[in-house]
């Protein structure tokens, strides 16, 4: 259960810096998720706490003590691939055994060891099983178990549920989530899927070109975020309305909306599809459905009015459908505001 803490830590390959500058703490039992997308340095930036790759500049502590300076292998930080890099010609239980073999466990304890892992990855019955006899979800359960039989102080798990497909992601999702808090692993994820990150995470830092962006929690990072950078890589479906304040209020193609806690300026202001209501209109009603798209329990559609559009999120209890005239209303209290500049 170590607490781990990130001190402005830098890293360069042939002249490119990948990460800079960063800095961040994990509480001990905690799952910190590390989103970014493709090429942010998070990998980079897991590989430099597992003792893997030396950062130019920083310092990365365990329970207060430095560990730059310590191997590897005496680091008690465990790395789990993408990939899983289970050996093919061992079977389920020499893989879970290999890291304790390599440490000098006595045959016995190890043999115990691995009884326990494995049941505690719902693997049991499958020791003499190869990796290429598994699903991709028990090669993650075998990998998880073989992390874990170590006992290290922290878990860094590098995209583990990439590969799998949708179905099975979702519950390896909740297996690892389950199993971290019951082990109280301090846990590092690296992910570049912002759902799986609101979803498993107790906090989460917004890694993008190399910088920490925002840490905090899912519920603050998705309703404030820090940036209207981190904000767009939040969540796939948006609106943006570019307006004016002036004495406290938002004006905007939509109409006039408060906005006491910001400065005179231009804004662009980012309106999430489910802060867009819709409902029933008559032949009054200015706004027209131009497309639907059925999601199962929730349904997406685009309305316009007078070369005006927005996207909303509305559930299945009434279908519309394009060329439906409808009432549509912003709630603007949900709104975030981002400063910024236009013509």
């Amino acid at each position: 259960m170590a607490e781990i803490r990130v001190e402005n830590v830098s890293k360069a390959f042939r002249g490119e810096k990948i990460i800079d500058g960063i800095s961040f703490e994990v509480a001990g039992a905690q799952l910190l998720s590390l989103l970014g997308p493709s090429g942010a340095g998070k990998t980079t930036l897991l590989k430099i706490i597992a003792g893997l790759v030396k950062p130019d500049t920083g310092e990365i502590f365990f329970d207060g003590v430095p560990v730059v300076k310590v191997p590897a292998e005496k680091r008690g930080a465990v790395l789990v691939f993408q990939d899983y890099l289970l050996f093919p010609h061992l079977t389920v239980e020499q893989n879970v055994a290999f890291g304790l073999r390599m440490a000098g466990v006595p045959r016995d304890k190890r043999t115990k060891i691995v009884a326990e892992m494995l049941a505690l990855v719902d693997m049991k019955g499958y020791e003499h099983k190869y990796p290429h006899e598994l699903s991709g979800g028990q090669k993650q359960r075998v990998a998880l178990a073989r992390a874990l039989a170590v006992k290290p102080r922290v878990l860094l798990l590098d995209e583990p549920f990439s590969n799998l497909d949708p179905r099975l992601r979702e519950s390896m999702r909740e297996f690892t989530r389950d199993l971290q808090r019951r082990m109280e692993m301090t846990t590092i994820l690296v992910t570049h899927d912002w759902e799986e990150a609101l979803m498993m995470s107790d906090r989460i830092a917004v890694l993008i070109n190399g910088s920490i962006k925002q840490v905090g929690t899912p519920e603050e990072v998705y309703f404030r975020p820090a940036s209207l950078e981190v904000a767009e890589f939040l969540g796939e479906k948006k609106n943006y309305v570019e307006g004016r304040v002036k004495d406290g209020v938002f004006f905007c193609p939509f109409g006039d909306f408060p906005a006491p806690q910001a400065v005179d300026g231009c804004y662009t202001a980012l309106i999430r599809p489910e802060h867009v209501r819709i409902s029933p209109g008559g032949e009054t009603s200015s706004w027209m459905v131009c497309d639907m798209r059925f999601a199962g329990g929730c349904v997406y559609y685009r309305v316009v009015r007078e070369g005006l559009l927005l996207l909303c999120a509305a559930d299945n209890t009434v279908i519309y459908r394009p060329g439906d005239k409808v009432d549509v209303s912003v709630d603007f209290s949900k709104a975030m505001l981002f400063e910024t500049s236009f013509d």
